[in-house]
């Protein structure tokens, strides 16, 4: 014995015992698949990740973006992870932008939702948090909707 309490209790264990090394690995090793089951699993799609940029309307993913954005930012009190939502909205409204109108219309969309978001703030210090959210969502989504997704 390498003096080591026992492992069976779940405390005190270490790895610098061969023996411990031995048990560690044989406990990892049951709970890989067998290697027929790994022949057994399904094959990679080759089916696209995203809808085609042009079959997406984007002024819901614009509202999507800000309300989630917010909502994600306030319930977790983790801002970067509200920053994320917003950014990843963002960006996939941006592809369909750009496909659908071009690099004009993506820079003055884009340029829409990011002031959006930067005006919600001191918006939110006259009329309150979710009537400032709400305001510059409904905005920047109609922009959206007459800019690009009316066509």
């Amino acid at each position: 014995m390498c003096g080591v309490r026992s492992a069976r209790r779940g405390i005190g264990t270490s790895l610098s015992c061969p023996a411990h090394i031995a048990r560690f690995i044989v406990l990892q090793d049951r709970h890989a698949p067998a290697p027929e089951a790994v022949d057994r699993l399904p094959a990679m799609s080759n089916e696209p990740i995203f809808k085609d940029a042009h079959d997406v309307s984007t002024a819901p993913v614009v509202a999507l973006g800000l309300l989630g954005g917010y909502l994600t930012a306030r319930e977790t009190t983790i801002r970067p992870l509200g920053g994320a939502v917003l950014a990843a909205a963002g960006a996939y409204a941006g592809r369909t932008w750009f496909t659908k109108k071009g690099a004009a219309t993506t820079v003055g969309l884009s340029a829409a939702y990011l002031l959006g978001f930067g005006l919600s703030h001191p918006l939110a210090k006259k009329i309150g948090p979710w009537p400032a959210v709400l305001s510059v969502t409904a905005a920047a989504a109609a922009a959206s909707y007459l800019l690009v997704d009316r066509d």
